[in-house]
This record gives C-alpha cells, structure tokens and sequence, in this order.
C-alpha cells in the first residue's frame, strides 16, 4: 500500500513495563508491537515534504491520506489473526495522536494531546505530539530506522523512496503478544478475556 504500517518490536521487558506497565499485560514473556504509519501528521509536523495534489501519472504522489490507519488496521488484523492462530495471546491498545480540541479546552498547557484523555496508555511516549523518537533507531542507537513507500509512477513503473521513520512516522496503537503460560504466570494477566462484554454490533442488510 501506498502507506504502509511500519513495526517496531520491543522485546526488552524493562521498557515494555515503561510502555504499558499500567495495564499489566508485559512481562518477560511478551512483546510490544508498535505500530507507525506515515501520512498522518500536518506538514508542520513532518520533515519530509508532501506533494502537491495532482491527478497527473507519471509524478510522485506523497500526500498526506489517512488510508494508512485503515492499512493500519488491516495490517494488525492480519497480525493478530496469524499470532493466535500460533497460540498466543493479542492485546492491542489504540493510542492514535491526532489533534483533541477538548483536550485544548480542557488542559490548555498540553497543546491538544493527552494520553489519557485520549485513550491511550503510554509513559514514555509523550510530549506535545507525543515525540517517538526514543523508538526511530536500535536500542543502542547504531542504525537507524527508515521506512520506504510507494507514491506514484514513472515510465509506467511504480516508483517511491526511503524517509527517516524519526520525524515522519506517527504512532497509531501497539499490540502486546504472549504465549497463555507467559501471559498468564508472568504479568497475571490474560490477552482473551478483559471482564467486558462484547457490543453486538452487527446487522445483516439484504
């Protein structure tokens, strides 16, 4: 897809407790899936430059879409149908950075961001726009994470190029996956089974 999710898989248990210590769902059995996207961010927010719409072929096409929230989806639908599948255990917790006028309204000193305001749970992922940057390179800073999307064609053929995940990408939810026994015995806590019920939203039409 044009803008692709991007993953960045965090298997140190000391920084997944910072992520999400919170829910209780990390432990030396787990990890943590964050899942980036491009596209999402205004241009003041992003280093890279967007081009300019155009209904032209043979350009680039690198806009700003929110198609990749529903590639996003899609994407960590196909994960975690494929990680249960395997016998383990999925919690995804959204935690989309987009703009809250309420959160204005309500705390003006944060610029329109919160996390909890917002649903989502994460420590160390915060600022005014929730900087990521601690998670755009290794852990030890030795290589430094890029992301490549296809925008556009030339000459007939589908064409892109490579950006800096750091000042581009933008977090929109991270997935915690564990087998049952670690889950279970490590954190005390279980990916299937929350203590809610499900909503029954569903019709059939036709």
């Amino acid at each position: 897809m044009l803008t692709a999710p991007h993953y960045v898989v965090i298997r140190d248990p000391e920084e997944q407790q910072k992520l999400l210590g919170a829910m209780g769902v990390t432990g030396n059995g787990t990890v943590t899936v964050l899942v980036l996207a491009d596209g999402v961010s205004d241009q003041e927010h992003h280093v890279e430059q967007y081009s300019p719409r155009t209904d032209q072929f043979g350009v680039e096409h690198y806009w700003q879409m929110y198609y990749c929230i529903y590639e996003a989806g899609e994407a960590g639908a196909m994960l975690n149908l494929a990680a249960i599948s395997e016998g383990f255990r999925v919690r995804t917790y959204g935690a989309i950075t987009l703009y809250n006028q309420g959160v204005k309204d309500a705390f003006p000193e944060r610029d329109g961001i919160d996390i909890w305001y917002a649903g989502g749970n994460f420590n160390v992922i915060q600022g005014e726009n929730w900087d990521i940057s601690r998670y755009t390179s290794s852990k030890d800073g030795s290589e430094k994470f890029d992301h490549f999307f296809y925008g556009g064609y030339t000459d007939g053929q589908m064409t892109g190029r490579t950006i800096d995940v750091d000042g581009n990408l933008t977090l929109l939810c991270a997935i915690v996956i564990g087998s049952i026994d670690e889950a279970d015995t490590v954190t005390g806590a279980t990916a299937a089974t929350t203590g809610n019920g499900q909503n029954a939203n569903f019709d059939f039409w036709g």
